[in-house]
């Protein structure tokens, strides 16, 4: 692995200024970009993650991910992505964003975009962060989820009936909090009760399909993403929640059934089984 030069020695990331010698211009027509190409043989519930990783990798670098040459980074400026993830971010979103530039990289191979085999594995060697280790998951009983659900919904108001459907939609699909937030009302079907994510359908049972129905009540029946966020007065925003959002009300509802801290990852446990 090539020797990792003294911080002196990086560039300052964020830049203060775009790193022009990076952008493409013009850009390339996207069939024939790598960044667009990689994008394309994703499935779509994980395109939009990995939109997001390349994003904070172009905020480092004050450029469009579009204009940028992702296959073109000096070691330097390698290093430094590393160093300036690894500060900022917790290790897996860290890894996630130098998971993201490798796959472009490697597109820019197979495609012949300038980039060898031996500059590729320079892309290999340095694009990688420790990852911290795995925090030990709770293991919920079906009882201690189902108390969080019956929190929210004792709330009887838009927000309760928001979180006790989303949890339910959790619990029982065993979702990523980035499928919850990749949901679109079109994605489920009212009369089967069956619920696509990506390229898989899932057969919510019927308390499920009753928390939906009263959640959709209140959200109303326009496109857009199934789970939408609220402001503090209760007016619901027609955008897509964000993976925080989903992790603030997991945590919430745990706490007020009193279970200790709980992530979105502790509600997709195999052991759960299917909610009813």
């Amino acid at each position: 692995m090539p020797s990792r030069p003294r911080p002196r020695d990086l560039p300052t990331l964020p830049a203060p200024r775009p790193v022009l010698f990076l952008m493409l211009d013009p850009p390339p027509r996207p069939a024939d970009h790598p960044m667009h190409v990689y994008m394309e043989r994703l499935a779509p519930s994980s395109r939009r993650a990995m939109e997001a990783a390349l994003g904070r990798v172009a905020r480092l670098l004050r450029l469009p991910p579009e204009r940028i040459s992702w296959w073109a980074l000096p070691d330097r400026y390698l290093w430094a992505i590393c160093n300036a993830l690894g500060r900022d971010h917790a290790a897996a979103t860290a890894n996630q964003s130098l998971s993201a530039v490798r796959g472009v990289a490697k597109v820019a191979l197979e495609m012949g975009e300038g980039i060898s085999p031996e500059r590729y594995q320079a892309y290999l060697e340095i694009l990688r962060f420790p990852a911290a280790p795995a925090a030990r998951r709770k293991a919920l009983s079906r009882r201690q989820t189902d108390r969080m659900i019956g929190r929210a919904r004792a709330e009887e108001d838009p927000k309760g009936v928001r979180d006790a459907a989303l949890l339910a939609v959790l619990v029982a699909a065993g979702l990523k909090r980035s499928e919850v937030t990749s949901l679109r009302l079109a994605d489920y079907d009212r009369r089967s009760g069956r619920l696509r994510v990506g390229e898989e359908t899932v057969r919510l049972g019927a308390e499920v399909r009753v928390l939906l129905r009263d959640w959709i009540g209140y959200r109303g029946r326009a496109h857009g993403p199934l789970f939408l966020p609220m402001r503090k007065g209760g007016a619901i925003e027609r955008r897509e929640m964000s993976g925080q959002a989903i992790a603030l009300i997991v945590a919430e509802r745990a706490g007020q059934a009193r279970l200790g801290p709980v992530s979105p990852e502790d509600l997709r446990r195999p052991a759960l089984g299917p909610h009813p």
